[in-house]
């Protein structure tokens, strides 16, 4: 039996620009050519379009790579965040005959045939400038986002439905701080390593070295605080920020609160890939070009955590969104070529 292989990538710009690139096991049949093979394939294959990609029409731009995808030996795709990429990837499957195997990894792939999908379904054209302006001025990619243009989302003050960190260690404190104030707040990918850490530290505050791998190295908590000033560690900055018998009893409480029952949804902008909220709040910690500590990695976050927002996108507290929605407001001008 024939069989397909589909290589998904998540790599490049981040979460939000994935490179999905697909790749059949079609083997020609002996002594017969490439080309006449895939032509064969293509026209065995049940076109009918147009396609129908869980449900609903294809867009042109979905269309197009199910085309490729049934006449093509490879087929990368450049896709923005929100775009569809698993219904497109569904949309392909459904259209060739045989089984599939879908594999994920974080590498581009190198094949010869493209397309792209930028048309998100997520937000509308405020936040798709927002991250074209982290795309175009930070990351120097040439794909582009373009907004829903059914959506009127906007950018500006709101109260959240989920709030994304840069850290796991501001994510906790941010969650705690809510929890403080009377929220029902769900804390993405639990509490369990939080609790570790808490009471590892409280061990070496005590004089009690710890086995925690964050605390091993050190035998009192006057070690640890010189070498986590030296590195800036969230860790040292969430201990001074917190009561650790309290933080402690807090966080064993926020455990038992299901995230789908929370009001208040806390993670970090790594633990949001491939998610999505009506309202979101970025927190001041995502770094920026003029800032300490920047890499492309951190521009990529950035983009990641923007893209997470449908409705509304509240970057008051984040000064690096901040800085990205003045470039996006007044773009660098383009060198003229000569």
């Amino acid at each position: 039996m024939s069989s397909v292989l589909v290589w998904v990538a998540l790599t490049g710009l981040a979460a939000g620009v994935v490179r999905a690139a697909w790749q059949s096991r079609r083997r020609p049949a002996p002594n017969k050519p490439r080309a006449a093979a895939r032509k064969e394939r293509a026209k065995a294959a049940p076109r009918k379009p147009p396609y129908l990609v869980r449900g609903y029409p294809a867009t042109a731009e979905q269309a197009r790579a199910i085309d490729l995808a049934l006449t093509r030996d490879n087929l990368k795709i450049e896709a923005a965040a929100g775009s569809g990429k698993t219904s497109t990837l569904v949309g392909i499957a459904e259209a060739l005959s045989g089984k599939g195997l879908y594999l994920a990894f974080n590498r581009a792939i190198a094949c010869p045939h493209t397309t792209r999908i930028t048309q998100s379904f997520r937000f509308g054209p405020a936040i798709a400038g927002l991250a074209n302006a982290v795309l175009r001025e930070w990351l120097s990619a040439d794909l582009r986002v373009r907004g829903n243009p059914q959506r009127d989302s906007r950018i500006g003050r709101c109260e959240p439905e989920a709030i994304l960190c840069r850290t796991n260690a501001e994510a906790v404190a941010t969650a705690l701080a809510a929890a403080g104030q009377g929220r029902r707040v769900g804390l993405v990918g639990g509490v369990g390593d939080a609790l570790a850490q808490l009471r590892a530290a409280r061990e070496l505050k005590h004089g009690r070295p710890s086995a925690h791998p964050d605390f091993a190295a050190f035998r009192t908590w006057d070690e640890f605080e010189a070498r986590a000033e030296s590195h800036g560690a969230p860790l040292l900055r969430l201990c001074r920020r917190v009561d650790l018998d309290q933080a402690i009893d807090a966080l064993q409480r926020l455990g038992r609160v299901e995230e789908s029952r929370a009001e208040l949804v806390v993670t970090t902008a790594h633990k949001s890939k491939g998610r999505e909220w009506g309202r979101v709040r970025l927190a001041d910690e995502f770094r920026h070009p003029d800032g300490k500590g920047y890499s492309p990695e951190e521009a990529n976050l950035l983009y990641v955590a923007i893209t997470r927002a449908k409705d509304c996108l509240d970057i008051d507290d984040c000064e690096a969104a901040r800085k990205a929605a003045g470039k996006a407001s007044n773009p660098r001008r383009q060198r003229k070529k000569t």
